[in-house]
């Protein structure tokens, strides 16, 4: 299963931590991230609590092309088939505010407090998004974007997915190698025996706008690139071979 098929046979998921304030507040480096408009994305969970009035989510999304709702309406799903159709998937991107929502007052949350407050809500979403009838079985790719160093809930939501679905599915990028470092240890402090999976699905010190065109080229749009990327061990790979599902 190759990139060709990213769009079509593939049925991604999106995380994004919360980006530092640099990122945040400058328009410059969300111009990175326009690609992201032309994949079609199954559901994007996001941590940053301010994506709709200056994130990715407000800034490069149309409106008309999304389902937003929070991580509470997955709390208690009794029918997965009705869920699925009210929040219009997969027709929609579903985006998921999975760690506050400052227009709606919910508060970013460190990690013992996100943990009380919005886990039960993420692992119902994981769960329903792993069901046959929302992704069909061994179609799901899981794309995590490093955006800074804040990691709340970030590491609860991978460990969640890696249940359910496995790393074969899990590709990490992070920018900076020090911001990378700091997530594996955070990882590997309570799950040491991920560490060879972490390396082998992990990209490390490509800059957005390089990461930009590897996923331009996948979803088909005619960029400059050699289509090769490196792991975070320093292995040079191809992009085909970074998002083969299976």
């Amino acid at each position: 299963m190759g990139l060709q098929a990213l769009d079509k046979s593939l049925w991604p998921i999106l995380l994004l931590t919360k980006p530092d304030d640099i990122k945040m507040n400058n328009l410059t480096c969300l111009e990175d991230f326009k690609f992201l408009k032309s994949g079609h994305w199954v559901c994007v969970f996001d941590f940053n609590d301010h994506s709709y009035e200056s994130g990715i989510l407000g800034q490069i999304f149309p409106k008309g092309k999304t389902t937003v709702t929070n991580e509470e309406k997955f709390r208690y799903v009794e029918n997965v088939v009705q869920l699925r159709d009210e929040l219009q998937s997969p027709e929609k991107v579903v985006w998921i505010f999975s760690n506050g929502r400052k227009e709606l007052g919910k508060p970013h949350k460190y990690r013992k407090e996100w943990i009380d407050e919005y886990s039960s809500g993420i692992k119902g979403a994981v769960q329903f998004f792993h069901q046959r009838s929302v992704i069909p079985e061994k179609r799901a790719i899981i794309i995590l974007f490093i955006l800074s160093e804040d990691f709340a809930g970030v590491v609860e939501t991978l460990f969640e997915l890696v249940s359910h679905f496995s790393w074969k599915q899990i590709v990490i990028i992070a920018d900076k190698q020090e911001t990378f470092d700091k997530f594996k240890h955070v990882v590997e402090s309570e799950r040491n025996f991920y560490h060879e999976d972490l390396e082998g699905s992990s990209v490390v010190g490509l800059s957005w706008k390089e990461v930009s065109s590897v996923f331009e080229e996948a979803m088909g749009i005619e960029v400059e690139s050699d289509c090769k990327v490196p792991t975070s061990s320093g292995a040079m790979m191809t992009v085909d071979k970074i998002f083969r599902a299976t």
